[in-house]
């Protein structure tokens, strides 16, 4: 399975796209997902494999969906 990206945002400008959320909140959830320092101005692009996923479960934590598990 590939989790490749196709744009060259930031790590912190994808999320930021993908919520409505101010900047610090979501620099504390992509904290807590262990994107730290200069992981936040890293190029989605050149993402690890690891690192996508926990990037793509951020964008889904952030996501407003109405559902219950």
């Amino acid at each position: 399975m590939s989790y490749q990206f196709s744009s060259d945002e930031t790590v912190l400008q994808f999320v930021k796209k993908a919520s409505d959320c101010d900047e610090g909140f979501l620099r504390s959830v992509l904290h807590s997902m262990q994107f730290v320092g200069t992981d936040l101005r890293k190029s989605v692009k050149a993402l690890s494999g690891g690192e996508a996923i926990r990037l793509q479960l951020c964008q889904l934590f952030l996501g407003e969906y109405n559902i219950l598990l």
